[in-house]
């Protein structure tokens, strides 16, 4: 018997071309200026035509598998007024109700306008109504096609990079780098606004002394995050914990981090420095409780005013200023 394709949806859903992308939009006007970013999970899946998540299971073995092999825009309702920008998702993170979700962006397209991202709703699948609603929608569209054929595609960009490389290349002094020290950072997704903070305020001692500060919103696409993860830890010589109760309920915390942080702490000296982000049972932990954390756990960063918090933050950078910095003058 021979069953025939009774609308376009079906015909579709017999291909598996490959050629889907997430449109992602969202009110929040600060949503896609910081990685990773938090995203209702109640809001996914809407928009997206039945068979879409069938096809992308039994191409992929999962949706979180799939939404990271195909491309994104990340867009704003239209009343916020932002640009859409193409990009992929790297990693996703389940937390409560929340997927946090960290992601990079593709310089070889340029964003769109509000307006241009209206005019494009027929060749993207965009209902005109999605541009007013905070969601998450795959399509069955080849995005970077319509991109290109719209020309934002970045230009030439590609014959540039091959000219460069064909440049006769001038001799250049070789010198042998000073070794930076590497400060890792261990932290739940959920606590990523503390994350982005602590960074901020470390960022000036980059450029001021031999330091590099890695967390896994450094992780791009394609990376193996577990070996990343794993040759930075071996690496460090301070890791700062952001504590709290989703930390220390994080079972890749637990297993993959932790562990390796403790042992380097014994065989290497690594130094361990507990910052409380929230109330828990850090005392409780004999493991953890023995490193003296930079604010007292009674008085987590979630309880202070800002200016407080400020202090905190303050008070580790000048910690590794101290740990790190050059020798005082004499």
């Amino acid at each position: 018997m021979i069953t025939v394709a009774k609308s376009k949806k079906d015909a579709l859903a017999m291909k598996t071309d490959g050629k889907f992308y997430n449109f992602i939009c969202s009110a929040n006007e600060n949503q896609w200026e910081r990685t990773p970013s938090q995203f209702t999970r109640s809001r996914m899946l809407e928009y997206t035509d039945a068979y879409i998540p069938t096809v992308l299971e039994r191409e992929h073995g999962s949706i979180e598998t799939a939404i990271t092999k195909i491309p994104t825009l990340f867009a704003y309702e239209d009343f916020v007024g932002k640009k859409a920008q193409v990009g992929y998702i790297t990693t996703t993170t389940y937390v409560d109700e929340e997927i946090v979700i960290a992601y990079e962006l593709d310089d070889n397209y340029l964003p769109l306008t509000t307006e241009e991202l209206e005019e494009l709703c027929f060749e993207l699948e965009i209902e005109r109504f999605e541009l007013s609603r905070t969601h998450w929608a795959i399509k069955h569209i080849d995005l970077l096609a319509v991109m290109e054929k719209r020309g934002k595609r970045v230009p030439n960009l590609t014959q540039a990079s091959t000219d460069t490389s064909q440049k006769t290349e001038e001799p250049q002094e070789t010198s042998t780098p000073t070794a930076k020290k590497k400060i890792f950072v261990s932290y739940s997704h959920s606590d990523a606004k503390y994350l982005s903070r602590l960074q901020t305020h470390l960022k000036p001692l980059e450029s001021r002394i031999e330091i590099e500060l890695w967390a896994d919103t450094r992780l791009v696409g394609g990376d193996d995050f577990k070996s990343e993860i794993q040759r930075n830890l071996e690496e460090c010589s301070l890791a700062i914990l952001l504590v709290s109760a989703d930390f220390l309920a994080s079972d890749f915390v637990v297993r993959y981090e932790l562990p390796p942080l403790l042992k380097k702490h014994e065989e290497d000296g690594c130094r361990i420095v507990p910052i409380i982000v929230k109330p828990c049972i850090f005392t409780a932990i004999d493991e953890l409780a023995k490193f003296q954390s930079l604010n007292d756990p009674k008085e987590s960063l979630c309880s202070l005013t800002e200016a407080k918090q400020e202090e905190i933050y303050s008070k580790a950078a000048r910690q590794v200023l101290d740990l790190f910095g050059p020798p005082p003058r004499a």
